[in-house]
């Protein structure tokens, strides 16, 4: 997935084709690490390193809000729901999902 990296954020910050992200990389969904892969192509290995950290709860709210915006699709339905039901801090999985590939 390292080789269309490119090609899937032209597809993601394009309000015309985000849709169709997952339809074009329909394993996206069960790529283990590509997200954290991709968040380090993004930002360095230094700064990706802390995304699997604990984030606080008080950023729940937030992501959830956040969320709330995207376009629904079930995945991020079912996110959602998660992040809701769960108390106290969200585990690096949620709020990067939520983010990264519904963007």
């Amino acid at each position: 997935m390292r080789e269309t990296f490119e090609y899937r954020q032209r597809l993601v910050h394009n309000p015309e084709t985000a849709s169709t992200v997952l339809s074009v990389f329909p394993r996206l969904l069960d790529t283990k690490g590509l997200i954290l892969q991709d968040f380090s192509l993004l930002f360095g290995p230094e700064t990706a390193a802390r995304l699997l950290e604990k984030w606080p709860s008080s950023y729940k709210a937030k992501v959830i809000k956040e969320a709330e915006a995207l376009t629904s699709t079930p995945f991020l339905q079912r996110l959602l729901k998660s992040a809701r039901d769960q108390q106290g801090q969200l585990s690096s999985d949620d709020p990067a999902g939520m983010l990264v590939l519904n963007r």
